[in-house]
């Protein structure tokens, strides 16, 4: 007899772990298509407006000598690249918020929350893929996309501004796109990790649902806390914490210290805005504190979700 989804399921078989996992993550992709169309549609945005301003500085170096011109091009390197990167981040950040709501409650609008409650998948299991989802996959793609479109600028700006070819090599060498790729790897990872109580906090308003948007009591209690602190002149340091978790004051991604250096110094290269001290981040007790407040957020959705069912 042909086996079938429903005489599998019949038949008292269940699939492995890791074959859940990998469904669920794939699940969250077909999910989230048009999310990660409009991401690629926007770096396909940045790639064009990079390359009209690498043509039109170009024009205004057509009468300058060869030596003016590759000054010229290895500034843009050590400006352009970064810029764009951050660019594409600072989406990336608002994009995996986006995700933490979207998740759950789509499931829920279209319906969809009743099949997959229909097999043998926990609920803890599947707002762990959702999460691996968005702090690992997402941001993974992003750094893919954004090494891509730096190739091509660099590949632009070497045709554009070098005609020797030890200049070509020189660009090229400037560029350093080995450093650029762990500058970049060691940014993304401090993030996902960083902001983990975060989205999981944004996980567990939206598994909540109800009439009004998840991002009103998300932002409302956190707001709250703060005012409350505040007014109070509480010594629990709890609006710092909270900021520190947010873009505002986070000690990962843009490095305000070196945005600070940058503008006494007046430094040219924009490449010390990316750095990361991810050591020094993954072992502060702030950070696996982070951990295990996101660990209990998680719990606490999947049991709202299993609670709530398919109530919109």
């Amino acid at each position: 007899m042909t086996e079938t989804p429903r005489t599998v399921m019949s038949s008292g078989f269940r699939p492995g772990l890791p074959v859940q996992f990998v469904t669920l993550l794939r699940r969250e992709y077909w999910q989230h298509r048009r999310e990660t169309r409009s991401f690629g549609l926007w770096v396909l945005f940045v790639l064009i407006i990079c390359v009209l301003f690498l043509v039109t500085t170009r024009l205004e170096y057509l009468d300058a000598d060869q030596a003016t011109v590759a000054i010229a091009a290895g500034n843009l390197t050590e400006i352009l690249l970064p810029a764009m990167a951050l660019l594409i981040d600072m989406t990336l950040l608002f994009l995996m918020a986006m995700l933490a709501v979207n998740s759950l409650v789509d499931e829920r609008k279209d319906g969809s929350i009743l099949f997959w409650r229909s097999l043998p998948v926990s609920d803890e299991l599947s707002l762990s893929a959702k999460l691996l989802f968005i702090v690992l996959v997402a941001p993974f793609m992003a750094f893919v996309a954004i090494l891509l479109v730096q190739l091509l600028l660099v590949v632009t700006a070497s045709l554009l501004f070098s005609q020797p070819l030890d200049a070509f090599a020189g660009l090229w060498r400037q560029a350093d796109m080995t450093a650029m790729s762990q500058r970049l790897a060691a940014m993304f990872l401090g993030q996902s990790l960083w902001y983990l109580p975060s989205l999981a906090w944004l996980m567990l308003c939206a598994a909540w649902g109800g009439r009004f948007s998840p991002f009103l009591p998300a932002l409302l209690l956190p707001l709250g806390i703060m005012v409350v602190e505040t007014l109070l002149k509480l010594p629990t340091d709890m609006t710092r914490i909270l900021l520190e978790r947010t873009p505002l004051r986070s000690p990962v991604g843009l490095n305000l210290d070196a945005l600070e250096a940058l503008d006494k110094n007046a430094q040219v290269s924009l490449l010390p805005l990316l750095d990361t001290d991810f050591g020094a981040l993954v072992t502060s007790a702030e950070f696996w504190l982070g951990l295990l407040v996101a660990a209990a957020l998680v719990l606490a959705a999947a049991r709202v979700r299993r609670w709530r069912g398919d109530a919109r």
